[in-house]
């Protein structure tokens, strides 16, 4: 969506085993997301290569206005109404999960670390940098995000989003 409204670009896609190196090897660009992102810029800078690296949350913002919402947890309309009390358990549960790693926060920054390899203060950032809430704010640009995927023709109808509430409604 952002080469198509932001850049006015048609690029041609496609999709391979995400590691820098193979994919530059074979692309005049690469698209990484998580962690595998992360390791791919500390190893750009780390060894002063002459990419151009676009941080797609600063790109959107630069474009929309909106903050970037990088992940929901996103259940069908019809599945939760038959399975409401799991839907909400589950929400529950995540909601305590989410609780009890912001309790022990140097544990999952030293776990994160670990599994990653990237610097301590790389990481340490990236759990405050990124926003646990789905605030009125951060609905709005998910909606935003999903106009501009229904104006470029990758959904077949406008998204209204629904949010599940404490009390299952």
């Amino acid at each position: 969506m952002l080469f198509d409204h932001y850049y006015h670009v048609d690029v041609e896609y496609e999709i391979t085993f995400p590691d820098l190196k193979s994919m530059m090897n074979g692309a005049d660009g690469a698209l990484l997301i998580g962690d595998t992102a992360m390791q791919a810029h500390q190893y750009v800078k780390e060894r002063h290569i002459s990419y151009h690296v676009t941080d797609l949350g600063e790109a959107w913002k630069q474009f929309t206005g909106a903050k970037m919402v990088y992940a929901v947890w996103v259940v069908r309309k019809a599945y939760a109404g038959i399975n409401a009390a799991a839907v909400d358990c589950l929400g529950k549960t995540l909601l305590k999960s989410k609780e009890i790693g912001f309790s022990q926060l140097s544990a999952v920054v030293a776990k994160a670390q670990q599994r990653s390899g990237l610097p301590i203060h790389v990481i340490e950032d990236y759990f405050q940098t990124i926003k646990y809430e789905f605030s009125g704010e951060y609905r709005k640009a998910l909606l935003t995000f999903y106009d501009y995927a229904y104006k470029s023709g990758l959904v077949d109808e406008r998204v209204k989003l629904k949010v599940w509430s404490e009390n299952g409604a």
